[in-house]
């Protein structure tokens, strides 16, 4: 099985976050311990985006693409088929219709010959007659068509069209990107020793005989990670041999992802085609405006699926370049502005390595859907590199693979315990906490021998933080995800600098960060009241307004008093829990602390040393 016929899985935010579907294929079913609707409703803090259209929410590929998948995907993962590997005709319709634009500009009587004319080329001794190839039906990604093309001497090849590639929608930044896309494969195919498909042909416009912008490539044979990974619960594999061809599977592509770090920058974007040995050229890149297509949405309230790009200039301050979309998407209401200033406050306090140029070249969408291997874990090639560019080190090709750590966003991850005893799930196979975490430990490991091996002299680990700074990344790119990631970062920034408080309790990941009532009739008796009172205006002398929402609407009566018992609740415990020992303070009071302004000073040098002790610790 070739790596773009693969059954599509969920995929895990890419890369953390590379695109808009790498976050919403299949994935978007909360954890269950995240808050419920009702208990959000009641805190009326929690700054949650809408429900999107349910072609939006279900359009996922198997990430990790973070992901999500070809999320943003390609050629490398254009299949679109169901859980059993059956086509599925209505998805074949909804794809035919996401795709309706390229599919009218296409000629498609020209793809064999435009094939066979490049096969003549490669294979001048073959007859003529031996040189025409066998044309698949298109596959489907998210944002790419594929068509697979086969000739008689078993050559494979792909041919791929993103979904903007016609006019109207094909612009300059896309014709650039495109071109620095075949660029950048050519040079790691060139310098390194990674396994990405060759490069046959491309055209970076819609000036040629298909009259669409494409990509030919080799096809890698092979099964896609996401496919092998749990064949311990699919294909009847032992649990060791499983965990075996995991691992391997995971040290050859944490030799392959460090070899990147040979391509450097002083500043972010991406190759342009002509660049030279050290001094490379870069250029302005594009990236999905997962905020804006949500904002579009729901201003229009239709279901428009295409892809809203915004264009990102070079920059060589990595704070600002982690920042750029956080800035571009500013939230207004208290609670938000709050959470977002918490954000960007921990992504300051993030360290970059001294010595070396702030810039590494990555891959775009680091998801196993994306890594083609033997049935052995043999790695055979990376693929869907759309969107290749430079990223701070602290997020880059040292980092962990966005499947493994799922675990830190509860708007994604969708373990339960009855995967564990072989109960198939309804959506995709995850792995427990647990074993992402030995698994994690497993990828950290293979690349500080690399970093031992490469650069003795500085032996940085840019590895084991990045499963906090992969996710702050995440949290600023995808705004749905944003409060998840952050309540979860918060409890383990509390948690690293409280090692008391964490041993005490053990299960603190499912502590409650939200403050809400955990009796049902208490929950019912507060949305009863809700129902009578919410339009009615309340005495502003008689009820401190709260800021809910962003807006001057007073808060509801029955929420006011139940914040008040909780207030009174904790002003009788005091900054100190069981025994003595420093407890969190609640989540949404210290967003709504920063949304004000009114942070004490003290608690924000805990939080700044808590969350040291995190990046140091790594959260593994």
């Amino acid at each position: 099985m070739g790596q773009h016929l693969s059954t599509e899985r969920d995929s895990p935010r890419t890369s953390w976050v590379k695109s808009f579907w790498s976050f919403f294929q299949t994935k978007t079913r909360p954890n269950a311990s995240a808050p419920s609707s009702e208990q959000a409703s009641l805190h009326s803090r929690q700054s949650q985006e809408p429900d999107a259209p349910e072609a939006l929410v279900d359009r996922t590929k198997n990430q990790a693409t973070e992901s999500v998948d070809e999320p943003a995907g390609g050629v490398d993962d254009p299949s679109h088929v169901d859980s059993d590997g059956d086509s599925d005709d209505s998805d074949d319709s909804d794809d035919e219709e996401r795709f309706c634009k390229v599919l009218s500009a296409l000629d498609q009587q020209q793809l064999p010959m435009l094939a066979a004319t490049l096969f003549r080329q490669l294979h001048p001794e073959i007859p003529d007659d031996e040189t025409q190839p066998s044309v698949d039906e298109p596959k489907y990604g998210s944002s790419n068509l594929v068509f697979p093309l086969t000739f008689n001497n078993g050559t494979r090849w792909a041919l791929r069209i993103p979904i903007d590639g016609h006019p109207g929608a094909w612009e300059e930044q896309s014709s650039s990107g495109l071109a620095s896309q075949v660029y950048t494969m050519q040079l790691i195919k060139r310098e390194t020793t990674i396994p990405v498909p060759e490069i046959i042909d491309h055209s970076s416009t819609t000036d040629n005989i298909l009259k669409c912008p494409y990509i030919v490539m080799s096809w890698i044979e092979g099964v896609q990670l996401c496919d092998l990974w749990f064949s311990h619960r699919t294909n009847g594999v032992s649990p060791e041999i499983n965990r075996q061809r995991n691992s391997r599977a995971l040290q050859e592509v944490a030799s392959a992802m460090f070899q990147l770090g040979k391509f450097t920058s002083k500043t972010s974007g991406q190759l342009l085609p002509g660049s030279v040995g050290d001094h490379p050229k870069v250029g302005p890149t594009r990236s999905l405006d997962m905020a804006a297509m949500f904002s579009r949405w729901r201003n229009d309230n239709e279901e428009d699926e295409s892809p809203v790009y915004a264009h990102l200039p070079v920059n060589s301050n990595v704070k600002e370049h982690y920042l750029t979309m956080l800035d571009r998407n500013p939230r207004a209401d208290v609670c938000s502005k709050g959470a977002d200033l918490f954000l960007r406050q921990l992504i300051n306090w993030i360290t970059e390595p001294n010595g070396m140029e702030p810039f590494v070249l990555h891959h775009p969408d680091f998801n196993f859907q994306n890594i083609i291997v033997s049935e052995e874990g043999e790695l055979k090639g990376i693929i869907d590199w759309d969107g290749v560019q430079f990223e701070p080190r602290s997020i880059g090709n040292e980092t962990l693979p966005s499947w493994l750590t799922r675990d830190w966003d509860a708007l994604m991850y969708r373990w339960t315990e009855e995967m564990e005893n072989g109960q198939e799930p309804e959506g995709v196979w995850e792995d427990s906490p647990q074993t992402l975490a030995c698994y994690r430990r497993v990828y950290c490991d293979a690349m500080a021998q690399l970093v031992r091996e490469d650069r003795p002299n500085n032996p940085v680990d840019l590895c084991q933080p990045s499963l906090i700074t992969t996710n702050l990344s995440i949290a600023v790119n995808a705004s749905h995800c944003r409060d998840h990631i952050m309540q979860k970062v918060f409890l383990e920034i509390w948690a690293a600098g409280h090692p008391d408080w964490a041993n005490a309790h053990e299960d603190y990941t499912q502590y409650n960060v939200y403050d809400f009532p955990e009796d049902d009739a208490e929950i019912n008796a507060i949305e009863k009241s809700e129902d009578t009172q919410g339009e009615e205006e309340l005495d502003d002398g008689n009820h401190e307004e709260k800021g809910v929402g962003g807006g001057d609407e007073d808060v509801d009566e029955a929420v006011v008093e139940a914040e008040a018992e909780a207030e009174d609740e904790e002003d009788e415990e005091g900054e100190e829990g069981e025994e003595g020992i420093p407890r969190p303070p609640i989540y949404f009071k210290l967003v709504d602390m920063l949304g004000e302004e009114r942070m004490p000073d003290e608690l924000m040098v805990t939080l700044k040393r808590s969350f040291e002790a995190l990046l140091v610790k790594g959260g593994l």
